[in-house]
């Protein structure tokens, strides 16, 4: 089975928002391998913002894309002539809203910043009670004649692997296995996606506009999850539901989607914020991404906020990340699915 080799974490739709005359966007990368990269460079959409086998399953023994293709069917598609009518600055409806905030939802979860962050934030809570779940379930299915046979069982949807052994005592241990890394992801996603995503539909939307003779910045990470105190106190750790957060994401060079949780009215729509306003949003924007932002136009005041880093190595050892991640994921989800695989051919 093919599956599609560039996975968009900026899809084509959204990106060409941003694109000049010539259809091209304009690319600063906060880190470069050498001095004569140019400081801003011209792409055509489908060139930037994606990364190769990124939302690829392997969990059923062949790769497949049925995630990213879930993504644009549930959540791209719908969501493309809503924004359309933002940039035409056309009246939106309650739909119309509900269909940007799932846009919202999937690309603040779906980028390689958010994959990091996964890895990175501690999911011990949320995994013990995930874990604890699932032994509570097999025990209350255990039969009283049951012999544990060490073989792995699967739990269907999760990444996990469950096997039930004899401890020698006439009790029975139950191990679970989690498997960490890109499975564990896309589980996540899909999990926030269906469940917690909805949260966001219960806030007040609005498009805001740069000062004249300013445009809105994007980025790799364009969602902005604000939790703002003053100019000098503020972080990108704010949540759907946690009151007072702000929510960004720039939708065009002239139109910003933003709301606060649980404020509303939020400010009106259609309003045109100051310069000081729109310099510090973009700034924020700017801050949230991870490696490069995006604009219709180069960007002077981007070079002096965030003069760009020579770092050869760094970008190397990127580049033989993102070079081996489908085969180093595959390889180890091929090693936690082993008995999974055989099961299915034996069946067959």
């Amino acid at each position: 089975m093919s599956v599609k080799k560039n996975n968009h974490f900026l899809p084509q739709m959204y990106l060409k928002n941003w694109c000049n005359e010539q259809g091209k966007v304009f690319q600063y990368r906060k880190v470069v391998q050498h001095e004569n990269v140019p400081v801003w460079k011209d792409y055509y959409p489908a060139a930037i913002g994606y990364s190769q086998y990124l939302y690829v399953n392997t969990k059923n023994g062949c790769p497949d894309d049925i995630l990213e293709n879930w993504f644009d069917t549930n959540y791209e598609f719908p969501a493309k002539n809503s924004i359309e009518k933002v940039i035409r600055n056309e009246k939106l409806t309650k739909h119309d809203y509900k269909l940007i905030a799932n846009f919202v939802a999937l690309q603040d979860v779906r980028t390689p910043k958010r994959y990091f962050e996964h890895l990175e934030r501690s999911d011990e809570q949320v995994l013990s009670e995930i874990v604890e779940d699932v032994v509570n379930e097999v025990k209350s299915k255990i039969p009283p004649d049951f012999k544990p046979d060490g073989k792995a069982h699967y739990y269907e949807g999760l990444p996990i692997k469950v096997v039930i052994e004899d401890d020698g005592n006439e009790a029975f241990i139950v191990k679970v296995t989690w498997l960490t890394g890109r499975a564990s992801w896309l589980w996540s996603i899909q999990h926030v996606l269906t469940t917690v995503a909805e949260q966001l539909y219960q806030n007040s939307w609005t498009i805001l506009h740069p000062a004249d003779g300013m445009s809105w910045l994007t980025s790799d990470n364009p969602v902005v999850r604000l939790n703002y105190e003053n100019s000098k106190s503020y972080d990108f750790n704010g949540g759907w539901a946690n009151p007072n957060s702000e929510v960004i994401l720039p939708l065009g060079p002239k139109h910003l989607l933003y709301t606060q949780i649980s404020v509303s009215p939020p400010i009106l729509r259609g309003t045109k914020l100051t310069v000081d306003q729109t310099r510090k949003i973009n700034q924020m924007i700017a801050e949230n991404s991870h490696r490069f932002v995006v604009s219709h136009e180069k960007r002077e005041d981007i070079e002096v906020l965030f003069p760009r880093v020579v770092d050869k190595e760094q970008i190397e050892a990127e580049m033989e990340h993102w070079k081996n991640w489908h085969l180093s994921h595959q390889e180890a989800e091929s090693v936690f699915y082993e008995d999974k695989y055989a099961q299915q051919t034996a069946q067959e």
